[in-house]
């Protein structure tokens, strides 16, 4: 804290320190992560959704919106765009579709 102090000076006023991101910092809306298990041809699969990552130009990496994964053997794979209150059979479905189509083809 005491070093805190020194850098921000009396901008602190005796408050707790709140993180303020850089000037032009874009910072993109929290989902909360998700989490499904379907079992498909008699296998399980653990499907998890994450928030997008803003672009990143210094890694020349674009902005990616939020998106649901395949999590299989400690690696993910990009399955679909994440759409929050979709309906849950709706996603069952599509998850067997997108794995009879990649993992089962």
């Amino acid at each position: 804290m005491r070093r805190l102090r020194r850098v921000v000076g009396r901008r602190l006023c005796g408050l707790r320190s709140v993180f303020l991101p850089p000037r032009g910092f874009q910072t993109m809306a929290k989902l909360s992560v998700e989490q499904r298990r379907i079992t498909h041809r008699g296998r399980t699969f653990h499907f998890v959704s994450y928030e997008g990552q803003p672009a990143n130009p210094k890694r020349q990496q674009e902005a990616t919106g939020p998106a649901w994964f395949l999590m299989l053997a400690g690696k993910r794979w990009e399955v679909m765009p994440h759409i929050q209150d979709q309906d849950e059979d709706e996603l069952t479905r599509l998850f067997t579709e997108w794995l009879d189509e990649h993992a089962f083809a």
